[in-house]
């Protein structure tokens, strides 16, 4: 989860629970609105010594986030890839029932089970802290809450715990710095978030909600300087950590006075993971093709990314096809741009995510 909401995750509502990690889950009393109910029965470990391998994984949201179309992407990715080992997937809102079922329906590639949460009552009862939405809740086959924060954090988070390097301790202990983050937030002082944020990535030094935060005092008080220091100590910090360079060429698309800076990240990145998983390297080009669009060397570094990046996946191919308009090479941009409609078609993926691209297209037409 590269791609981040930073505006967002700043004025989103905000839930305030009472469970913490080691709790049970609530009884789940939802309206069930895709795919459902959930089938996910609670076992002791004596009537199935595999109970907490299994997981469930719970997201709160809002069909008013922006992020929200990106989000059903991510679930489906995440069912996919963890079903073999047991893990379901629900979305819960507790928004009234028309926007909800409006939201649905302009969804129907959504494969994890949707449902409302009435008046937030499951979720008052279910999410840790003061956690700005959307927050996710992991628990296991035995009822146990294992795992807790900004959605953004769960697939790598789903990593650490299906790859045994999961460490419930530390996690229980920036849980409490949650709620000292959207206190910091709200009073918009970035000496208070900047203290709260370093506390937390010393916890856990790829703590999405503590770096959205930090980014977003940062940009929103004009401290662009600020902003990229903080990430270059960072990255300089955890040279192993993909998540450092991918937010460094995402604010130098932002922010084109860092554009040198996020291209030479790229290069680097390239150079460090060679073997990148492919969310990561479209997500990465993504962000090049887009907000570096004059760069040689960033189109050179989009090239170079999409020789890892998948043929049947609609946004790498969507991807392709913005750089073939970029080099005006047009017979291929406009092959690219077909493929990217037939492949998100045939995904039941709203299309309307590909107008960019179109965009894109109208224009090079218009120039032959």
């Amino acid at each position: 989860m590269f791609r981040l909401a930073l505006v967002v995750s700043a004025l989103a509502s905000l839930v305030c629970g009472a469970a913490e990690i080691g709790d049970k889950l609530p009884v789940l009393d939802l309206k069930y609105q895709l795919n459902g109910p959930v089938k996910f029965p609670i076992e002791t470990k004596k009537d199935n010594p595999d109970a907490e391998k299994r997981l469930l994984l719970l997201e709160f949201f809002g069909s008013y986030w922006p992020g929200s179309t990106d989000m059903v992407m991510i679930l489906n990715g995440l069912q996919e890839r963890y079903a073999p080992q047991g893990l379901k997937v629900l979305a819960i809102s507790g928004e009234p029932a028309k926007s909800f079922e409006e939201f649905a329906g302009k969804h129907p590639e959504i494969k994890f089970t949707l449902a409302r949460d009435p008046d937030y009552l499951v979720s008052r009862q279910t999410i840790p802290g003061d956690i700005l939405l959307p927050v996710a809740v992991i628990a296991n086959g035995t009822g146990k809450i294992v795992w807790a924060g900004d959605a953004g954090e769960v697939p790598d988070a789903l990593t650490s715990i299906y790859g045994g390097t999961y460490d419930e301790s530390a996690r229980r202990k920036i849980m409490p710095l949650y709620s000292a983050l959207s206190a910091a937030v709200r009073t918009g002082s970035v000496n208070e978030v900047a203290s709260v944020t370093e506390r937390m990535l010393d916890l856990e030094p790829t703590n999405l909600a503590a770096i959205q935060a930090r980014l977003f005092v940062h940009e929103s008080n004009a401290e662009l300087d600020k902003g990229w220091k903080f990430l270059q100590r960072h990255r300089e910090r955890n040279p192993k950590e993909p998540l450092w360079y991918a937010l460094s060429v995402s604010y130098g698309a932002r922010n084109a006075e860092y554009a040198a800076g996020g291209v030479e990240c790229a290069q680097d990145f390239l150079k460090r993971f060679p073997q990148a998983g492919a969310e990561e390297v479209t997500s990465m080009a993504w962000d090049l093709v887009n907000g570096y669009a004059y760069s040689l060397p960033a189109l050179e570094a989009v090239r170079t990314l999409m020789k890892q990046a998948p043929q049947d996946s609609w946004r790498a191919e969507a991807v392709r096809a913005l750089l073939g308009y970029r080099e005006c090479n047009l017979e291929a941009a406009k092959k690219h741009q077909d493929n990217a409609v037939k492949l998100a078609s045939a995904a039941q993926v709203n299309t309307a995510q590909l107008e960019g691209l179109r965009q894109v297209a109208a224009f090079f037409a218009g120039l032959r």
